[in-house]
């Protein structure tokens, strides 16, 4: 591989010339790459910046003489960057390159002899694959291969040719009227089949006002007393016990405790370092000081179980950003394990890799909503409901709602402010006439 000067925001002049190129765009149907990207809804500040990775990617295969639809040639590129560039640089240049190889890839079924279930398996492939390159978490790309599923039955396996706007008008109307799902699930579902209609059919979707849709009802969040928790604790043991401590006691939520890994924990500072937290967004909560003893001998089981693991020379967990291609066997790391894994090693379906991943969380769900059961709570609770407990009783205790948003990791104070209107028991110091009678 030669001498390849790298530029990654600007377009440089000299840089072109020294490289003595002459880049024909046409020649790889990258007549507009602005468009591209924003058709795939990249922020407008992202798009320059995707837009010119995929340039110099091109510059970089006709410089070393490889083809740049090849797997091989998209390896080498993202190897020169990783000794120049953070993970998240390359992975966003090895996005670009993936999103651009993607919309070559033909969906025109009009003259194809396939039939048309394999066209649906077809573009459900394609859902998938553009899922992965977005970085959809693997809960998202299950429930939105669901509704694409569905989708499928509702239109009893009509040709996708043959699809319009009307076909996805009815769906809404459908689970509105005869299913009579709730908000979230049909925005849900809308979300899908929308994805399902720009990305995979590659045709935009007209006006949704004449579907019939489910109206929001104005709800509060279900909160569990302190002495509610304490009884439903009482009923919980081990690690279950331990995971429920800490979403009631940082008010992370339930995923994100799962994803927790060695290095997360903060045993000096008592922090956590909540990594995958909603929207790929990072924050710091407080590590309880009344969890710190049942937390370091449940490190010691975890280190017990990672010390196995390399005796038997299993495969690293995962970790993510590709960090392993360019840190090798960073996945055997103490510092990558989890937290909290899980018993048995499983199939990673995106990798075809079996390693060893985090409990599943099934486990703490059925143990919660025994322990609830068996305490004798008929209030509606999930384990959920720890974090919005979290947030009402340090309301109660006069911490400020901007603390609160921060630990909670809100994008927006108003979802924080949701938790005043159940803050305390009679907010207003309103008496009850039915009182006078007591």
């Amino acid at each position: 591989m030669g001498n390849f000067t790298f530029v990654p925001y600007r377009v440089d002049m000299l840089f072109s010339a020294y490289l003595n190129l002459n880049l024909n765009r046409k020649r790889y149907k990258v007549t507009n790459l602005e468009e591209l990207f924003k058709f795939y809804n990249y922020h407008p500040k992202v798009v320059p910046h995707m837009t010119r990775w995929l340039e110099y990617y091109f510059k970089f295969s006709d410089y070393n003489k490889l083809l740049p639809m090849s797997d091989e040639t998209l390896t080498s590129f993202t190897q020169y960057l990783e000794k120049k560039f953070e993970p998240w640089k390359v992975q966003q240049a090895e996005e670009a390159v993936k999103i651009y190889r993607y919309s070559q890839k033909s969906t025109d079924f009009k003259n194809s002899d396939q039939s048309v279930k394999d066209k649906w398996k077809t573009l459900h492939q394609k859902g998938t694959e553009i899922l992965n390159i977005k970085d959809y978490s693997r809960n998202t790309e299950k429930t939105y291969v669901g509704w694409w599923r569905q989708f499928y039955t509702f239109v009893k396996g009509k040709d996708p040719v043959e699809l319009n706007t009307q076909d996805f008008k009815n769906f809404l109307t459908h689970l509105a009227l005869e299913r009579k799902v709730a908000v979230s699930t049909q925005n849900q579902a809308l979300n899908s089949i929308l994805f399902f209609y720009r990305f995979c059919l590659q045709s935009e979707v007209g006006d949704l006002s004449q579907s019939l849709r489910a109206k929001r009802k104005k709800s509060i969040p279900s909160v569990l007393s302190k002495t509610e928790i304490s009884k439903i604790f009482k009923n919980m043991k081990c690690t279950n016990l331990l995971m429920a401590k800490m979403i009631y006691g940082t008010g992370m939520r339930s995923n994100e405790c799962h994803n927790l890994r060695i290095q997360d924990i903060d045993l000096e500072m008592n922090l956590i370092n909540i990594k995958c937290a909603k929207g790929g967004d990072q924050r710091n909560t407080l590590l309880p000081s009344a969890i710190l003893d049942d937390l370091k001998q449940h490190l010691l089981v975890s280190r017990e179980i990672y010390e196995k693991d390399r005796k038997q020379n299993k495969n690293g967990v995962y970790v993510p950003n590709s960090l392993d291609r360019k840190y090798k066997n960073i996945g055997k790391e103490w510092g990558w394990f989890w937290l909290f894994p899980a018993d048995h090693e499983s199939l990673d379906k995106r990798t075809g890799i079996r390693r060893r991943h985090h409990r599943h969380v099934s486990l703490i769900q059925n143990s919660f909503k025994n322990a609830r059961r068996k305490a004798g709570i008929t209030k509606f609770a999930k384990i959920h409901t720890l974090r919005h407990s979290f947030a009402t009783h340090l309301l109660e205790d006069n911490v400020d709602l901007r603390t609160i948003q921060d630990l909670l990791g809100h994008k927006s104070i108003k979802t924080t402010e949701i938790y005043t209107h159940v803050a305390s028991k009679n907010k207003l110091g309103v008496k009850s006439p039915v009182d006078s009678f007591l």
